[in-house]
């Protein structure tokens, strides 16, 4: 007969595992002290980053402090102060509840804990690893708690092994301290990374707050909600149009306080800006909803970042109609194009160089060229995409031409984007691009040859509003693509005769014509057969 087969894992194994559940990275631990600071009744917050999390993550806080026995028992599982019994989780007030985050934070790191209480004379530090308390003293300490977790997922190599770039960890550790950040507007937060100041929040209202973070641009485009019901409050800010982005990145929902991740909500507040956006872009965000906690379940998952409303119908009624107002209130209307259709012009250039090249401009977005008994009908947005981004490939291959410009350009940065930017920069100055990085402002000075000034703040943008996509393409490839889509003529340009030429000798003198740089067909034909057989 065989042995028994199923056995209780060790208290180790089983801790590792369900950290998995809560720490999946750097910005996990983030998050999680964060939320436990804020309900400690902190006022004002110092996090330092070091590594990008890897190495040590240090959070100071003004807040409570915890006695000698809460601050031993902090590291059990499902240890906690907010809740005592089953109905208790649906009177939700704080961000944490479910007594896991030190626990699992403490399984698969090294934490020194130290805290203090105002009545208590000394503070107590307590240094835990792996899970297991190894050493505890009394020492002079501050009113509050500082929490320094070392060595993440030292014991854990193969899931440290998973972790990205510093660059694209730091960007998550971003996010988590902006939905805070913007969650407790009235709390002082300062984030450093590798001792240099990135952010510095003071105690403010939310649209300060804002500016803060996203900078002077988003501040001037603000429109203020505020709507109250018997069932729910929404109050903060929606972006104007014209800081809508193609990235997901500045829309936060703040439900009591708590960032939550909401699809349907988004789509009330996207169809409030029916015909008001250009296809494939988002408005911005910063809303606080506010409503009764017995409404509402966050008891879905570890990161509880999901809800779900007891009357989710109403509550994406409401939001609706209170954007579709504030619209209406400040005058944002949908953008009407008068522009109307040009006359097609023909035309046989007559240059030594381009005579042999026949073509025309249809609909101002189409180039039309007789080429191999086949009629050629070339989008000339996607083909000068892909002319601009074969230049650039070789000007990284090779020393760059370079224009020096009479008025250097300004381009403002927020902590994300300046994030992004140390990462491309070594192959920006590759292609020729020169600047000067002030605190929170880009000065450009020089471009390469192949790039006009007027479309910097576009290219600049179009890589900034694409971060998301940074941790799984090819840096260099994004780059040169999200760059080369801002520089390209653009579809509804009118093109004169020299130019539209020269668009259609230099795709088809390229090795690859067919695709742009997105992988989207460039043009298609007409055989000269079927044109007759359907003329026959």
């Amino acid at each position: 007969m065989s042995q028994n087969s199923i056995h209780i894992l060790p208290q180790n194994v089983a801790n590792q595992i369900a950290a998995g559940e809560v720490v999946q990275r750097p910005s996990s631990v983030v998050k999680e002290l964060l939320e436990n600071a804020i309900d400690a009744g902190a006022t004002k917050l110092d996090l330092h980053i070091f590594l990008a999390g890897k190495q040590n993550i240090i959070l100071i806080d003004n807040g409570f402090g915890m006695s000698k026995e809460d601050a031993n028992l902090c590291f059990e599982r499902h240890a906690t102060s907010k809740i005592k019994t089953t109905e208790d989780i649906f009177h939700i007030t704080t961000n944490g509840f479910r007594g896991e985050a030190l626990a699992a934070i403490s399984a698969v790191s090294q934490v020194k804990l130290i805290t203090k209480r105002k009545e208590d004379k000394h503070g107590i530090c307590i240094e835990n690893q792996g899970g297991k308390i190894i050493h505890t003293t009394e020492v002079p300490a501050e009113v509050g708690t500082e929490i320094q977790v070392q060595n993440l997922f030292y014991n854990v190599p193969a899931r440290r092994n998973f972790l990205k770039s510093d660059a694209i960890e730091f960007r998550h550790i971003l996010d988590e301290f902006h939905r805070v950040a913007l969650s407790f507007p009235e709390v002082e937060m300062n984030l450093f990374h590798n001792q240099s100041k990135i952010l510095t929040l003071a105690n403010q209202n939310l649209a300060y707050r804002i500016k803060q973070i996203f900078g002077v641009k988003m501040e001037k485009s603000l429109v203020p909600i505020a709507e109250k019901t018997e069932l729910i409050q929404v109050e903060g800010y929606i972006g104007k149009p014209l800081v809508a982005k193609k990235n997901r990145g500045e829309q936060f929902f703040l439900v009591n306080q708590r960032f939550i991740k909401s699809p349907y909500l988004h789509k009330a507040v996207t169809s409030a800006f029916e015909n008001i956006l250009p296809s494939g872009y988002h408005p911005s965000y910063f809303l606080h909803l506010t409503l009764d906690p017995s409404k509402i379940d966050i008891n879905l998952h570890p990161s509880k970042t999901e809800i779900k409303f007891e009357d989710d119908f109403a509550v994406f009624s409401i939001l609706r109609s209170a954007i579709k107002y504030a619209l209406g209130q400040f005058h944002v209307a949908p953008s009407l194009d008068f522009e109307q259709i040009p006359e097609v012009t023909f035309f046989l250039e007559q240059d030594q160089e381009t005579q042999q090249i026949k073509g025309f401009q249809w609909q101002n977005k189409y180039l039309v060229t007789p080429k191999n008994q086949h009629l050629v009908l070339i989008n000339q947005h996607r083909a000068h995409q892909r002319i601009i981004f074969e230049e650039l490939k070789q000007n990284l291959e090779k020393n760059s031409l370079s224009q020096r410009l009479a008025f250097p350009i300004e381009i403002e940065l927020n902590a994300l984007d300046l994030s992004i930017f140390e990462e491309i920069k070594p192959y920006l100055i590759s292609l020729g691009f020169d600047f000067n990085l002030n605190e929170t402002s880009l000065e450009i000075s020089a471009l390469p040859v192949e790039i006009k000034a007027e479309n910097v703040p576009k290219i600049f943008e179009e890589i900034f509003s694409s971060r998301d996509e940074f941790e799984n393409l090819d840096l260099q490839t994004h780059l040169l693509k999200n760059i080369a889509k801002a520089s390209a003529i653009k579809n509804g340009t009118k093109l004169n005769d020299s130019e539209i030429i020269r668009i259609i000798r230099l795709l088809f003198e390229l090795e690859d014509y067919t695709y742009s740089p997105f992988g989207k067909p460039i043009f298609t034909t007409l055989d000269l057969l079927d044109i007759q057989n359907k003329l026959s």
